[in-house]
């Protein structure tokens, strides 16, 4: 099992700013769910179970993908808001990518400045936090920066700044996450595509990481890393990752 991740002070501080923010949006008595019987049983009692801060994934899972299309609006959507964001932060909620297409679904640009506000910075703070992590990732298991990053595609509509900040971190483990990222991705990249079921809904965003992969800066982020690393199982994939793009960019 991967162990909870320890949340950076800055991403603490942030995900803190958002309980502050979003505190005026209340937890309504009664939330209205689709009628047709889709939602289970005793699922409302499960939102009202216990305060806001202790919710559990368990308590939360189904409304994150439910939310405001078959339960609940808008309002009960921002309510919960600050503690969905919390879970992921600490990799506990399943199918990220729902919850944050869910900001795009409300249109979340054109809230208040201040929730606008604090949802981005709780994005490119939660972002930075997973790139700051030690590489503890199975090169043959699920990538945990290309469902983050596949994740925040649903609600950014430009990855520029996410994409920029990454190439300047200069430490072994932001390169070593994007070693993981190209041999995840490795199949694909080579169609010019990236392999995420939720990517197709994102063309746009999907190219311009495609793009930024096949820049000369990426390969060579990786060959320079490759050079200089110790560990020869971390400098085969640095070297296999530069040779995906490679035959990818030709």
């Amino acid at each position: 099992m991967t162990p909870t991740p320890v949340l950076s002070p800055a991403l603490q501080d942030s995900i803190k700013h958002l309980y502050e923010v979003f505190e005026r949006y209340p937890l309504r008595r009664h939330i209205e769910g689709c009628p047709c019987g889709c939602l289970p049983s005793g699922a409302a009692e499960e939102l009202h179970a216990v305060p806001l801060h202790d919710l559990t994934a368990p308590h939360l899972d189904l409304f994150s993908v439910k939310t405001m299309t078959t339960w609940g609006d808008e309002v009960d959507f921002k309510h919960f808001l600050p503690r969905l964001l919390e879970l992921i932060a600490h990799d506990q909620l399943s199918e990220i990518e729902i919850l944050l297409g869910k900001l795009t679904y409300s249109q979340w640009w054109s809230w208040p400045d201040q929730e606008y506000a604090a949802v981005d910075a709780f994005l490119h703070t939660w972002w930075e936090d997973v790139l700051a992590r030690e590489d503890v990732e199975d090169p043959w298991g699920p990538c945990v920066v290309a469902t983050v990053l596949e994740g925040i595609a649903q609600a950014a509509h430009d990855l520029t700044s996410y994409l920029t900040h990454w190439a300047k971190i200069d430490t072994p483990f932001a390169v070593q996450h994007l070693a993981a990222f190209v041999l995840s991705e490795a199949e694909s990249l080579v169609q010019g595509q990236l392999r995420g079921a939720y990517w197709t809904s994102r063309t746009a965003q999907a190219q311009q990481v495609v793009q930024w992969l096949l820049d000369r800066q990426q390969p060579a982020w990786l060959e320079s890393a490759a050079h200089t690393e110790t560990d020869a199982s971390r400098r085969e994939r640095l070297e296999m990752a530069a040779y995906t793009l490679s035959v990818a960019r030709s």
